[in-house]
């Protein structure tokens, strides 16, 4: 496989331009006047599509420098990017954003998220129907239309469980606050007993957002469900409600981009694929297949880029607002923690919708034993018996065998008992021995 290679002929010819660096330039050969190939190797390959996933989707905005950097989402590929550096170029209109990259292989162009694409010989002067004026563009051209006030007159109420990461939460907001379709937004913060002084940083920081308050005891899904009760008066026929985690960063255009897909079919719930550095954590079941980047890119850039999952997450999911009216709480009663999500979205799957993880964007997770509990690290070395124990009876673990039990009871009757057993005899064998 090839990478196709143009020069953008001087970034200084382009008037009221944003020249943006650091994008693979050991692998990108500086061409004069005309095109060249390239042969990269495998897992090259694979690193760019997944900078191109993110980064061909997420514009540099003026609030925030080029690849994302205050979501971190580059962090971990600092090393890959460091000296690997062309120009990309854009120029924003009131409807479109317009970017010219040196990118050009149609396989690589796929992994972008491009409202359309234009494709513009070198040196020459471009007019397209969609665009208010004409541009110079010198390379190709990638343009993807915005949500404009006729495309979407709604909110989407966006739902965020906390208890204390006072410092994650408000990390979170600050990248909320950047969205695109910030306008459109309706944020509810549903603190559960926290004792970092969130409420202060609300108030302080965030006056736009709506703070719910918990004594502690309503773990996620009675925070969820307590947020639902919040909307559930006020909420219209064209809105959307979305399930967001605290330790979830996202792009300027991440919701914005959800909203397009979601606009498109309202009977589909609709999740972003998400990642932690370099290593996809799951936005939805499928077997294992989105627990692997190689996996996932390999199956999404078969599928369009989109796929019909078993089961949806929790962690930035987006849900149309006449679920409400068939799912309308999350079963807090045999799920008060984990395996609410999948649970809500399976009885939204058994009402007649679509479950779908869309890898035309993506965004970042903080996936850490802190932020996701300390099953995430239990089958890293031996246990003690106590731990053993606590994985698999403490609510706060998803090895927990009783929420487990009345999930797979319900949803998976015929595997019950050999789920729940060699659950139990998994942790079991972790044991540590004297």
């Amino acid at each position: 496989m090839t990478v196709m290679i143009a020069h953008i002929n001087s970034a200084k010819k382009i008037n009221d331009t944003s020249v943006h660096s650091s994008f693979l330039e050991d692998y990108l050969t500086y061409i004069h006047q005309h095109e060249s190939k390239q042969t990269l190797s495998e897992s090259d390959l694979l690193q760019i599509r997944m900078l191109l996933s993110i980064g061909g989707s997420v514009q540099p905005y003026p609030s925030i420098s080029w690849g994302g950097a205050e979501s971190g989402l580059y962090s971990n590929l600092e090393n890959f990017l460091k000296k690997r550096s062309k120009s990309l170029v854009q120029k924003q209109t009131s409807n479109y954003d317009i970017i010219i990259a040196e990118v050009i292989d149609q396989d690589l162009i796929d992994c972008l998220n491009p409202g359309g694409i234009v494709r513009v010989p070198l040196d020459v002067k471009v007019t397209h129907p969609d665009l208010e004026q004409d541009f110079e563009y010198f390379g190709y051209g990638f343009y993807r239309k915005k949500i404009s006030s006729s495309d979407f007159q709604g909110l989407i109420h966006v739902i965020i469980p906390v208890h204390n990461r006072c410092q994650l939460t408000c990390k979170c907001l600050d990248l909320l606050y950047k969205q695109t379709i910030f306008h459109s937004l309706n944020i509810i913060v549903v603190d559960d007993g926290s004792t970092d002084h969130l409420d202060k940083a609300i108030a302080d920081h965030y006056p736009e957002c709506t703070l719910l308050t918990g004594d502690g005891s309503l773990w996620w899904g009675g925070a969820i469900n307590k947020g639902l009760d919040f909307i559930r008066e006020t909420i219209n026929s064209e809105d959307f409600f979305l399930f967001m985690n605290n330790d979830v960063f996202l792009e300027p255009n991440t919701l914005e981009q959800i909203l397009l897909q979601a606009l498109k079919d309202r009977g589909t719930c609709w999740a972003p694929m998400s990642i932690s550095g370099t290593e996809a954590i799951a936005s939805g079941e499928l077997g294992h297949t989105l627990y692997r980047f190689e996996q996932a890119e390999s199956l999404f850039r078969k599928e369009g880029r989109t796929i019909t999952v078993e089961t949806l997450f929790g962690r930035c999911t987006l849900f149309s607002s006449e679920i409400l009216s068939s799912v309308p709480r999350i079963d807090t009663d045999l799920f008060p923690q984990y395996w609410g999500d999948s649970d809500f979205s399976l009885r939204i799957k058994n009402q007649g919708y679509a479950l779908k993880v869309t890898a035309k964007i993506y965004f970042s997770v903080e996936h850490t034993e802190e932020t996701t509990g300390s099953h995430h690290v239990f089958f890293d070395h031996k246990q003690s018996l106590s731990s053993v124990w606590d994985y698999l009876t403490n609510i706060k673990s998803l090895g927990a065998i009783a929420p487990a039990w009345h999930f797979h009871k319900r949803h998976n009757p015929k595997h019950k008992y050999s789920y729940v057993l060699k659950s139990a005899l998994k942790a079991i064998s972790n044991l540590k021995l004297l």
